[in-house]
């Protein structure tokens, strides 16, 4: 992981073994898992996107990968990322990697920020119960083709009929209400990566896509 490895060179944070899975690793303050992380990148690197935008900054792990990403593209861009607080720790690890240019970062509640902004990337990674939520606030923000990621979320979407402190299809809630008519109405594609804590992937159609074409029996 020769990303990673440059972070805590870097930072001098820490890693251990993902609590669930000893083939994982992660930062001892939490986040993406370090491999999600390098993906994350990676995925960056590969796409080469112009705007970013992250709900649930934290301690600033996944904004360092995407950040890192962004500056080594040498192309510009920005990640916007949201949340109530940030952290010193988040503030110290983007200032030690010298990606201060490249972040915005805006505290506030995920879901009373408002922007004109288009993204090429929205990262969901706040409190499960409100990410299905900020899905679809900023859904419209997502520009045809974008990807939307939601970490901690695993191919079921949350969905169990069994209750868990007492919240049914814990703890996302039913996906159906709020997300559903994106997939049922192919706006998304969708697919989800084998990681411990899940993550799940949503692309916008976009006219270009002959899959959104077949569908509409135009091809």
């Amino acid at each position: 992981m020769i990303i990673t490895n440059y972070i805590v060179e870097k930072s001098r944070i820490d890693i251990v073994n993902e609590p669930t899975n000893k083939n994982y690793s992660m930062f001892n303050t939490g986040g993406v898992e370090c491999e999600v992380g390098e993906f994350l990148y990676s995925l960056v690197r590969l796409l080469k996107p112009n705007t970013i935008l992250e709900t649930g900054t934290y301690y600033g792990i996944s904004s360092t990968y995407f950040a890192l990403a962004l500056k080594h593209n040498r192309l510009g861009g920005t990640i916007t990322t949201i949340d109530t607080t940030y952290h010193n720790e988040a503030r110290t690890i983007h200032s030690k990697l010298e990606l201060v240019n490249f972040i915005n970062q805006i505290e506030m509640d995920v879901l009373n920020f408002k922007t004109d902004s288009m993204f090429d990337i929205i990262f969901l990674d706040t409190e499960p119960h409100l990410r299905f939520d900020e899905f679809t606030r900023y859904y419209d923000n997502l520009k045809d083709g974008g990807i939307i990621i939601i970490h901690d979320l695993h191919p079921h979407l949350s969905y169990n009929l069994n209750y868990i402190n007492d919240v049914q299809h814990w703890p996302y809630g039913d996906f159906r209400p709020k997300i559903g008519r994106f997939i049922k109405e192919h706006s998304v594609q969708t697919f989800s990566l084998n990681t411990p804590r899940g993550l799940t992937m949503f692309q916008k159609k976009s006219a270009d896509m002959s899959y959104v074409k077949y569908i509409n029996n135009k091809l």
